[in-house]
């Protein structure tokens, strides 16, 4: 708990959070976005999803996707809006009531049609649960038990399918619910979906990733998990590089990132500084048909 609070803090200061709002202005395939983001949020989606493209990796390309896009965990809407550019539908599902609204706002602002809010978070067992706020607007979870929470409407991937039809591209961000979201699926369903990308929270789980995996692959997916970008050195900074002009001004932001990754490839040979920082045993899944 201790290092977690510790590299939050240090994540914060590097971004210049204030706990307030920020703007910015991004690219997506000659498209620009316009977009208000909690700023303790700027390093988990600005630097992830605009800077580094997490979900885009071992041959994912959100350009390739132009079915039915699913973000689940959308939280204000910046991977919605780069899907928007190439999918002809994206749903987005975000339960958190003040992201919610966020989302909305966004989506308005943009003047994009083609995605379909939904209120809810993508889970498991009751049709109503508590989601439990975490330690900034990107962290709340279903898989907690204290502290302050709201009543949320669960959806569950089989419901979702049924609906929606044949799914191009899942994204999953549900803080830890990805292993119940993938474990009560059935093989029918997960046959209809065509790709997949997401977080692996292990810490606690690690036993999980394995079932995780060989679920998927028995329903006909090409599976990889692949360590946080922090882990390496040369493919995030290329990726950095490549996107700096992609997302207007934030220099304090980007330097930030090119200090800190530099500096842990430096001190990496005489300490694990990567180890301590990964305090959720974060690890990217990414499957997609054979």
């Amino acid at each position: 708990m201790i290092a977690r609070e510790r590299a939050d803090r240090l994540l914060q200061w590097l971004v210049g959070a204030k706990g307030g709002e920020r703007v910015i202005r991004f690219e997506e395939s000659g498209q620009w976005f316009r977009c208000s983001v909690p700023d303790d949020s700027l390093w988990g989606t600005v630097v992830d999803l605009l800077l580094f493209d997490v979900y885009e990796r071992s041959g994912l390309r959100l350009v390739d996707h132009k079915g039915t896009v699913v973000d689940a965990g959308a939280h204000v809407g910046i991977f919605s809006l780069k899907a928007s550019v190439h999918a002809k539908r994206v749903i987005a599902l975000e339960p958190h009531p003040n992201n919610f609204r966020a989302l909305q706002s966004n989506l308005a602002v943009n003047n994009v049609s083609n995605v379909t809010c939904v209120r809810g978070a993508l889970g498991t067992g009751a049709s109503e649960r508590f989601l439990f706020e975490g330690r900034s607007s990107i962290a709340a979870s279903l898989d907690a038990s204290d502290g302050r929470s709201h009543p949320v409407d669960i959806v569950s991937l089989e419901e979702l399918v049924s609906e929606a039809g044949a799914v191009d591209l899942l994204k999953l961000n549900i803080e830890g619910s990805e292993f119940e979201v993938i474990e009560d699926t059935s093989q029918d369903t997960l046959r209809k979906i065509q790709a997949i990308a997401g977080e692996l929270h292990l810490r606690g789980r690690a036993s999980l990733e394995k079932a995780v995996v060989t679920k998927l692959e028995s329903a006909g997916f090409q599976v990889a998990v692949l360590p946080p970008f922090f882990y390496l050195w040369k493919d995030p900074l290329s990726r950095l590089l490549r996107n700096w002009h992609r997302v207007e001004d934030l220099r304090r932001l980007k330097l930030s990132v090119l200090a800190l990754f530099t500096a842990a490839a430096a001190v990496e040979p005489f300490l694990d500084v990567r180890e301590r920082m990964n305090v959720e045993g974060l690890k990217f899944l990414y499957a997609r048909r054979r």
